[in-house]
């Protein structure tokens, strides 16, 4: 499995953006680093409550694969869905902002250049240069600021929480 190459394939300005599908890049592919394309989505209780939190995307049979999305906003009505958060971004939030107005870059665009929208080329955003983050401080060293400068994520009792259920 790998993201590198792959793109955000949906946005939805003020709600989440998509990615991860390395298989087809459109949204319908699934992978997994296990034996099928897809598992039975993992329950935690952690709620959608605020912007730039990762999420493993399910599918309609609640099953996830290699896609996620990021969260603009808080979204509560995903509260207890089979899509699970597993992260929270630490930085980046600029760059979040960047990709959430491509939409409306392109309509922009259309309207100076007098030009219908379906002949403005879609902006395709590519996902470079990742891999796992590797702390290099000691644990009592590490940054635990959420990109909204929150303060309760604490990554232990994540991972404690995700090992009891």
């Amino acid at each position: 499995m790998r993201y590198t190459d792959s793109k955000f394939h949906q946005v939805v300005p003020g709600r989440f953006l998509k990615g991860g599908d390395f298989v087809y890049g459109d949204g319908t592919g699934s992978a997994t680093v296990y034996d099928s394309d897809s598992f039975e989505s993992e329950k935690n209780n952690l709620k959608f409550k605020e912007p730039y939190l990762l999420a493993a995307s399910a599918n309609s049979q609640g099953h996830v694969g290699c896609q996620f999305f990021v969260t603009l906003d808080s979204l509560p009505a995903l509260n207890g869905s089979n899509h699970t958060v597993f992260g929270r971004m630490i930085s980046g939030a600029d760059t979040i902002g960047m990709i959430e107005g491509i939409n409306e870059f392109r309509v922009t665009k259309s309207l100076i250049e007098k030009k219908p929208l379906s002949e403005i080329e879609k902006a395709k955003v590519v996902i470079r240069n990742c891999g796992v983050y590797k702390f290099e401080q000691r644990l009592s060293q590490q940054r635990k600021r959420s990109a909204v400068d929150q303060v309760d994520f604490k990554p232990s009792e994540f991972m404690q929480d995700r090992r009891n259920k």
